[in-house]
């Protein structure tokens, strides 16, 4: 038996080679394929967390901005690393891998910031940006840099912007409690210098946020959307011709459910540079400048400080006033109290509650006014209780956490705090991203 060995011929070697090569070729597009891919994916990974990354980081210059803008122991705007020209201020830093390149614009009451922040582009990347930070000399590429850039508005509000405000709740106990208003520009209190802008406004939404008792309030009231109100069966809310017309409850129209405000905690007035003051309980005499009192300040009920000038004082204890605070016009005083304030005595302002202003420092947990006390002030402390007791009558406005009034207290709003009242900053009203 004869056995012929296979050999295959020309043509079926060239078969066999062109179908190798063409399933290596098929693999070979498949694994390209499947490289482009997963670059792809990488790229549009490193790009997304570069993109989220860079937001941060203007708004980080967005929180620079509005910081120096409102340091009030910093009266110039081109400290601390920033520069003017032709009316823009501009700052460069370095942060968090990155940077940002943020500038603003002042007009009247209203800042415009504008903020970007760069981010070095994954090398899979083609990005584009940097042209701020090219411009203002850092050296930086305008092709290898992924940037994000947001506008923020703000406008300078007043530290006053309701007669009685609170973040939580306000108890009106006691005897029939009154709020109204006088205009001091006018003169004193009473007669035809009594208003119905004694509102009343609280930034709870719980129930019972404002218990008025049996008070006569010549205002408006504002609470939370959800927020509730207790009225006593001889509550009286609204407006003078309301009260005149022998009306009790709440006026029509006189309560709003929409209070969302901002109140935020008092900042250190300065860092260094102030004068020791020492004032006995017998009082004494203080001038313009910046003073500091290391520990309580005790006035006396015989004793009696006399304001000469536009004075500042940081109180790093509690504040304790038996006696009188005379402000002898043009005279002024701002005090930032660290502890609790009991405020027995008479505040000699002229009729001007403007004159002085009592700041809250956020470790100030009470504010005490007593039985006896004639008290012209705005008081700014939104981590403290204000209460008000036995017959003492409050001149002025105030932003505090609670509000608690009894006996016989009365509660009157000068009208004139509401153009000529301090401000408490630049408050965001608007951010976008451009």
């Amino acid at each position: 038996m004869n056995i012929r060995k296979f050999s295959p011929t020309r043509s079926e070697d060239g078969s066999v080679l062109a179908l190798v090569m063409v399933s290596a070729g098929l693999v070979g597009l498949v694994l390209v394929a499947y490289l482009s891919l997963a670059k792809t994916q990488h790229s549009y990974n490193a790009r997304t967390e570069t993109w989220h990354s860079a937001l941060p980081i203007a708004e980080a210059g967005v929180e620079e901005a509005l910081t120096h803008l409102n340091d009030t122991a910093n009266t110039n705007l081109t400290d601390n690393g920033w520069s003017y020209s032709g009316g823009v201020y501009t700052r460069q830093r370095s942060i968090g891998g990155g940077s940002y390149g943020v500038r603003f614009t002042i007009s009247n009451l209203t800042a415009t910031i504008v903020s970007t922040g760069y981010l070095a582009a994954p090398v899979t990347v083609a990005s584009s940006g940097g042209a701020f930070l090219a411009a203002a000399g850092a050296g930086v590429s305008a092709t290898n840099y992924t940037t994000r850039t947001v506008r923020v508005v703000a406008q300078k509000s007043p530290t006053i912007i309701k007669a009685m405000l609170a973040k939580l709740d306000i108890g009106l106990g006691g005897n029939s409690c009154t709020v109204d208003s006088y205009d001091s520009s006018k003169g004193a209190y009473g007669g035809s210098n009594i208003g119905d802008k004694g509102d009343v406004a609280t930034d709870s939404d719980m129930k019972g946020a404002v218990s008025v008792g049996n008070a006569k309030i010549k205002g408006k009231l504002s609470v939370g959307p959800t927020a509730t109100v207790d009225l006593g069966p001889n509550a009286i809310v609204g407006s003078l011709g309301w009260h005149s017309g022998g009306n009790k409850g709440i006026q029509s129209g006189w309560l709003k459910k929409d209070m969302n405000a901002y109140i935020p905690d008092v900042p250190s007035p300065w860092s260094g540079g102030a004068l020791p003051l020492v004032i006995g309980s017998g009082g004494g005499v203080v001038g313009s400048g910046n003073y500091e009192v290391w520990g309580n300040l005790t006035l006396g009920g015989s004793g009696t400080l006399h304001i000469n000038g536009d004075a500042k004082i940081w109180v790093k204890g509690n504040l304790n006033i038996n006696g009188e605070i005379k402000i002898n016009p043009p005279a002024h005083l701002t005090m930032y109290v660290d502890g609790d304030m009991s405020l027995h005595g008479d505040w000699n302002n002229k009729g001007s509650p403007g004159d002085m202003y009592l700041f809250g420092m956020p470790t100030c947990k009470k504010v005490d006014v007593w039985t006896g006390a004639d008290f012209e002030a705005v008081v700014y402390a939104p981590s403290a209780d204000l209460v008000l007791k036995g017959n003492a009558e409050f001149y002025g406005a105030s932003v505090t956490k609670t509000v608690s009034m009894n006996g016989t207290t009365a509660y009157h709003y000068d009208e004139a705090l509401g153009t000529s009242s301090a401000s408490r900053g630049y408050v965001v009203i608007s951010w976008e991203e451009l």
